[in-house]
C-alpha cells in the first residue's frame, strides 16, 4: 500500500521492469509517493479482492535491457539516440565510468544527443576536447551521483548537485528545462529508466560557454534581423560584443517583433546608424551578473539599471 509510512524506494517486477519510488520530501504525509518512475500518482490505494490498484499519469517504460547509465549510453535500445560523443568524451574521467556500471548504486544522467554535439562549431569543439580537465568538468556537470531523479509532469522539481555545479530546473510553455553552470538545456526525452538509475535526453551541453555575444545571436533562428542590423556597427561596438571580459546582458527582439514596427520605423533603423545605435544601447545592459537562468523565477528578479 502506497499510503504506508514504510520508505520504498525500488521493486524489482521482473528483469525488464524496475520501478522506483519517488516522494515529495516536504509533504510525506500529505501525498505519499507521488511519482513511480516519472509518472504522476493520480489515484493510490483502490482495493481489490485480490490486490491493490494505483492510477498513473503515463505509461511506465520498462528498463532498457536491463541496461546501466554506462552500458546504455553504448547503446541506446531507441533508434534515434546517439551517445557516441559522450562515450568517447567519458575516457577522462575512467573511475566514474566503471561507477556507472554498477548496479548497487544510483545515478542520473542529462545526456545530449548526437545531433546537437555534432553541430558545435569548431571554436567551441576545439578548447572543449583538447583541454581534459575542462572536458571533466563539464562530463561530471551532466551527473547526479547516489540518486535518480524522475521528471514528473507539472510537479515543482527541486535544484539538485550534480558532480560539477548545480542542477536546476524551470518549466516554460510546456517544455522542462534544466541549467547548470548558467547554460539551459530543453529536455527532449526525460525519464529512460536503467536498472541503475535515469537518463534525461537534453539539446545542448550544460555547463560550457563558448560563444561571445555575437556568436550567441548569429546562431539564434529567431533573431536573423537583429543579427544583420548589428553586423552594421561600428567595428568598436562589435568588438565589445565580442569582448569575454564584458558582463552584458542583452534583450532581443525576434523577427516576429520587428514586423510589429510601422514600415517608416523599420526604414529609418535600417538606414540611420544613430538610431541603430540607440536601439543597442537599449538593448544591452552592463550589469554585475549576466542573468539568464533566473530570468523565469520572478522571486530572483529585480530593477536593472540600463
Amino acid at each position: 500500500m502506497l499510503t504506508s509510512e514504510k520508505k520504498l524506494k525500488m521493486v524489482a517486477i521482473s528483469r525488464t521492469l524496475l520501478i522506483r519510488f519517488q516522494a515529495d520530501p516536504e509533504n510525506f504525509h500529505h501525498r505519499l509517493m507521488l511519482i513511480i518512475n516519472g509518472a504522476q500518482l493520480v489515484q493510490p490505494d483502490i482495493r481489490t479482492d485480490n490486490g491493490v490498484i494505483h492510477i498513473i499519469d503515463r505509461v511506465l517504460a520498462p528498463v532498457a535491457n536491463w541496461a546501466t547509465i554506462a552500458t546504455y549510453v553504448e547503446t541506446p535500445t531507441l533508434p534515434h539516440l546517439s551517445f557516441m560523443s559522450i562515450f568517447h568524451a567519458r575516457s577522462v574521467v575512467p573511475a566514474l565510468t566503471l561507477e556507472s556500471n554498477r548496479t548497487d548504486k544510483l545515478f542520473t544522467s542529462f545526456s545530449p544527443n548526437d545531433s546537437y554535439i555534432t553541430i558545435m562549431p569548431e571554436y567551441g569543439q576545439l578548447p572543449l576536447f583538447e583541454n581534459t580537465d575542462l572536458l571533466t568538468m563539464v562530463y561530471m556537470a551532466h551527473v547526479v551521483d547516489g540518486n535518480s531523479v524522475f521528471i514528473p509532469d507539472g510537479l515543482p522539481i527541486e535544484e539538485i548537485s550534480a558532480l560539477q555545479g548545480t542542477i536546476k530546473f524551470s518549466r516554460r510553455n510546456s517544455h522542462t528545462y534544466v541549467s547548470n553552470g548558467r547554460v539551459r538545456a530543453r529536455v527532449v526525452q526525460a525519464n529512460i529508466p536503467l536498472v541503475n538509475g535515469v537518463l534525461h535526453v537534453i539539446d545542448n551541453l550544460l555547463y560550457y560557454i563558448y560563444r561571445d555575444v555575437m556568436q550567441m545571436v548569429e546562431s539564434l533562428p529567431e533573431a536573423r534581423k537583429f543579427y544583420q542590423l548589428i553586423k552594421q556597427l561600428p567595428d568598436i561596438t562589435k568588438s565589445v560584443l565580442k569582448d569575454g571580459n564584458q558582463n552584458l546582458t542583452l534583450f532581443i527582439p525576434t523577427d516576429l517583433a520587428f514586423t510589429k514596427i510601422p514600415t517608416c520605423g523599420k526604414n529609418r533603423l535600417a538606414m540611420e546608424q544613430e538610431v541603430l545605435l540607440k536601439g543597442i544601447a537599449i538593448a544591452l545592459g552592463n550589469s554585475p551578473k549576466a542573468y539568464a537562468t533566473d530570468i523565469y523565477r520572478p522571486a530572483k528578479m529585480r530593477d536593472w539599471c540600463l
